[in-house]
């Protein structure tokens, strides 16, 4: 006896329910009235639960059931009535989106001049292109860039340009060689270094910059990396940056110490993509 009266007492605090429970505080409000009614009869159990202050406004009335209900009338109570009262929470469920890995992945820096395009030669000493008509691609650069792409490397070009900063060539003509390599082949990105030496920058070849900017920009594991280039300042800052280093043969290289020594783009590739 004393068990149920706590749990009435416990029914009558859950009345206090609003908001959304709304339905829920409803349905412990009949049960309270139900206990008073067997106790103290249909009567003054609506009396008492009208002078309740949790009633709730909206229920302006509640049905007397005179006389003892019959057993059966509990054996066939179910909770579906009240169920289909409850609000729907179907709606609020938050699906948050799929957090994207910080796995860091490979990547390949290209220098720009004799890599990616062919330098010009005098005295067997290499020198940028400084006109739009001298600026031509190697053979072969972009079906390599994307067969890289396709294995899930990066394709970046990491390039020192002095000769803006020496009067040699404009900016606009920098910058239409830059759109013509991004618009006729699928690196990811470029990162030009206009200094020359004298400005102590912390971009140009042979410091690691370009690269280490590179590797925090798109997550890059510089340990999986490669640098392919042609001259000491590539494969120094691709040395140490962590990278492996990969040498294009030239008669102006012939000296330079690298991870590996080849004769062409697609040696370089077919590298790569066999130790991958």
């Amino acid at each position: 006896m004393a068990i149920f009266c706590v749990n009435v007492k416990t029914a009558m605090r859950l009345c206090q329910v609003k908001n959304n429970s709304y339905e829920v505080g409803f349905l412990f409000f009949n049960l309270k009235y139900r206990c008073l009614q067997i106790f103290l009869g249909s009567s003054v159990a609506e009396e008492r639960v009208r002078a309740a202050p949790s009633y709730p406004a909206r229920c302006k009335k509640i049905t007397s059931v005179t006389g003892p209900r019959p057993r059966r009338d509990w054996k066939s109570l179910t909770a579906e009535p009240f169920m289909s009262k409850l609000p729907s929470f179907e709606n609020e469920i938050t699906c948050h989106p799929k957090v994207k890995s910080s796995k860091r992945g490979p990547a390949v820096f290209f220098d720009r001049d004799g890599v990616i395009n062919k330098v010009i030669l005098r005295d067997d000493k290499p020198f940028s292109p400084r006109k739009l008509e001298e600026f031509i691609f190697n053979d072969g650069i972009q079906d390599i860039v994307s067969r890289l792409k396709a294995n899930g490397y990066r394709a970046i070009v990491i390039s020192n340009q002095p000769d803006l900063a020496r009067g040699h060539i404009t900016q606009e003509t920098l910058d239409l060689m830059t759109e013509r390599v991004k618009q006729e082949i699928p690196f990811d990105d470029v990162f030009i270094c206009p200094h020359d030496d004298g400005d102590q920058c912390a971009c140009r070849k042979p410091k690691p910059g370009m690269i280490l900017e590179a590797a925090k920009k798109w997550k890059i594991d510089l340990r999986a990396s490669y640098v392919i280039g042609d001259t000491w300042k590539d494969m120094e800052s691709g040395k140490t940056a962590g990278c492996t280093t990969i040498l294009l043969d030239a008669v102006y290289n012939q000296n330079v110490p690298s991870d590996f020594r080849l004769k062409s783009l697609a040696e370089a590739a077919a590298v790569i993509l066999t130790r991958k």
